[in-house]
């Protein structure tokens, strides 16, 4: 008995390919990223702290993975708040990398600058590797961020301890970069989600309303779509919408994750998530958001 092919009537399919050619499709890739941590400095800045009574709390890389990935999923739903707030992350996090390299350019410059002198950079014989899984490529782009202000500390540290910079240089020019990847991070602070959509704001409802009186006024260029980030998501179609609503995501205000209340099956991205299954040593962390 022959198997029929399925591809008979496909005429864009080649007659002298094998029809299981086209049939069986690849799996879902599959990807790992790391970042490797050597300074104290930069570990704070992965981990946050919470606010205390003396000290206000600063937002980690962690829980700013947890807000972009919300963001991220509200944009895709066509809210133009979420939209709003991704560009401004966007711009900060690009500001914030430009006044790093600026920092680190001008000290790597004093350690150059001694003929017959070779100076290595100072590293840590125990970093911590830390597996990432974020759900959107602005929390990448954060810990990317952090890596960077990771080098500049050592940067300055080796400079310090070789004379280059006295004490209060150091320390002004780490307070300047750590302030930086503060505000790159906080950045994503004060969306409100409200379940707003471009419609809403055209036809002035309640959600509309609401949201203008948390957030303020939704600049023009991003309600007409004009300007949208450059890594923003592509938004989804009614029939999916349908079933993935924003008013289901729930982000604990004391956990580092969110979770979607939602009977809808989630879509797959090109590239799925890495295997939480990974092999950690004892200098390792996991921040799955």
């Amino acid at each position: 008995m022959t198997q029929d092919n399925p591809h008979q009537n496909d005429t864009q399919v080649d007659d002298a390919v094998d029809y299981r050619s086209t049939v069986d499709r690849p799996g879902a890739l599959r990807g790992e990223v790391w970042i490797t941590i050597q300074t104290r400095q930069a570990q704070r800045l992965v981990i946050g702290r919470k606010p205390t009574q003396e000290k206000a709390g600063i937002i980690g890389l962690t829980r700013f993975g947890a807000l972009t990935s919300m963001l991220n999923l509200c944009a895709r739903l066509d809210d133009p708040y979420a939209d709003w707030w991704l560009v401004k992350i966007e711009d900060t996090l690009e500001q914030a990398a430009h006044e790093i390299q600026h920092l680190r350019q001008h000290v790597e410059t004093l350690l150059t600058n001694a003929p017959g002198m070779q100076i290595d950079i100072a590293q840590t014989l125990d970093p911590v590797r830390i597996p990432l899984k974020f759900g959107n490529p602005y929390a990448y782009q954060g810990a990317r961020l952090l890596t960077d202000f990771d080098a500049l500390v050592r940067t300055v540290l080796t400079a310090r301890h070789v004379g280059f910079m006295d004490r209060d240089s150091a320390e002004k020019t780490l307070n300047l970069g750590g302030r930086a990847v503060r505000r790159a991070l906080a950045s994503a602070m004060g969306f409100k989600n409200q379940s707003t959509r471009r419609k809403d704001i055209e036809e002035n409802t309640a959600h509309a309303r609401q949201a203008i009186e948390l957030m303020g006024e939704v600049p023009e260029e991003i309600l007409n779509r004009t300007r949208r980030a450059k890594l923003a998501p592509e938004l989804v179609s009614k029939t999916t919408a349908r079933g993935l609503k924003s008013e289901h995501l729930v982000l604990s205000p004391r956990k580092t994750a969110f979770t979607l209340q939602s009977s809808a099956k989630p879509t797959q991205d090109d590239i799925g998530q890495p295997s939480a299954a990974a092999v950690l040593g004892p200098n390792d962390a996991r921040i799955d958001v």
